[in-house]
């Protein structure tokens, strides 16, 4: 895994951030693991990664059980079970007919594109070390990193809005992309479907 330097007030908030990202529950630590068997624990979990299955309370691929606003199409805000604190809009993207979760999203703002990447230079890191993702399976840019796997990832960036916005926005996006596909078949069988003899 890369190095990278970043003040230890992130380090230490990525102890206590942690727990606000976690779907299930984590096994408690045994106090009399020896630092040879954490190592070892740590080699077998980069062989087998946690899968990604959702967060906030959300699941990929699970139906979305609630009332579609008129206006929300195929996106739909929510309110998380467990929210992140820096992050504050939290959405959904259906597939339009079977209306299962293509993606779990959830946005913040931050005052400058400094803070924002200090930010997601933590989330970066509490994922990795959740999800123990092998260097092979990221991409990384100068404002995105993505951890994949199989068909599922993870995508935190940073983006600065269009218009001279002196904010930073921080995004944090679980998504499937078999889903997506799906949804666009779906979409696509929508608009087959329209009667158009009126036009």
């Amino acid at each position: 895994m890369r190095k990278r330097l970043i003040p230890l007030y992130v380090t230490l908030a990525s102890i206590i951030s942690a727990a606000f990202l976690t779907v299930g529950c984590s096994e408690p630590i045994d106090p009399g693991t020896s630092t040879l068997d954490s190592s070892a624990q740590a080699t077998a979990q980069n062989a087998h990664p946690r899968p990604i299955l959702g967060a906030f309370g959300r699941r990929l691929g699970e139906s979305y059980e609630g009332t579609l606003p008129l206006k929300a199409k195929y996106s739909v805000a929510f309110e998380p079970d467990e929210p992140y604190e820096p992050l504050k809009l939290y959405t959904l993207a259906l597939t339009p007919q079977t209306h299962r979760i293509v993606s779990i999203a959830a946005t913040g703002k931050f005052a400058s594109s400094y803070l924002c990447e200090i930010e997601r230079l933590l989330l970066a890191d509490i994922l990795e070390q959740k999800y123990a993702m092998p260097e092979e399976t990221e991409r990384v840019s100068r404002r995105e990193r993505v951890l994949e796997q199989n068909n599922r990832y993870i995508s935190i960036r940073c983006d600065r809005p269009q218009g001279g916005k002196e904010f930073s926005q921080l995004s944090l996006t679980y998504s499937d992309t078999e889903l997506r596909e799906a949804a666009a078949k779906e979409t696509e069988a929508r608009e087959q479907t329209r009667n158009t003899e009126g036009l």
